[in-house]
């Protein structure tokens, strides 16, 4: 994709979707949204795909997908090795509190135990990432208020 033509597409998206939001909702309502947006956004960009209207809410409902699917992508480009590490880890991950933070947020096992893993692996070395760091915060948020809290009163939906 060219990077030239990439960049100003994103930034129409983006100031299409904030003058939206802003329209139609509180200050701080709007404001959650937007930071939801731009992470999603940012996301999308460093997999270097150009985002849509229709692919931003199809992300929004299904965040878990993408989250897991953007963490592969990360640890692919900064722990080569990851899958096995995972893979090896994966049952102590999930016993130690990753499926029971998925039922309680109603998130799936797969992706809260691809995210913990990842606070694990950036505590041993020291890594932070302010996106992944973002995404993994965004798994807190019970999916089914996150999903009418960040789809209520926009085009996003």
């Amino acid at each position: 994709m060219n990077e030239s033509n990439f960049t100003p597409r994103l930034l129409f998206f983006e100031t299409a979707v904030r003058n939206d939001i802003f329209a139609n909702s509180t200050h701080a309502f709007a404001e959650f949204k937007w930071r939801t947006l731009c992470v999603v956004s940012n996301a999308i960009k460093e997999m270097m795909q150009s985002p849509s209207l229709n692919q931003m809410s199809q992300i929004l409902l299904n965040l878990d997908a993408f989250c897991f699917e953007y963490f592969e992508h990360y640890l692919t480009q900064h722990y080569p090795d990851w899958k096995s590490d995972y893979e090896s880890q994966l049952q102590a991950i999930l016993k130690a509190g990753a499926s029971q933070k998925a039922g309680k947020t109603q998130r799936s096992s797969n992706t809260i135990a691809l995210s913990d893993f990842i606070g694990i692996w950036h505590n041993q070395t020291g890594r932070t990432d302010p996106l992944v760091d973002a995404l993994r915060t965004m798994l807190t948020n019970d999916r089914s208020y996150f999903e009418k809290l960040v789809l209520s009163d926009s085009k996003v939906n």
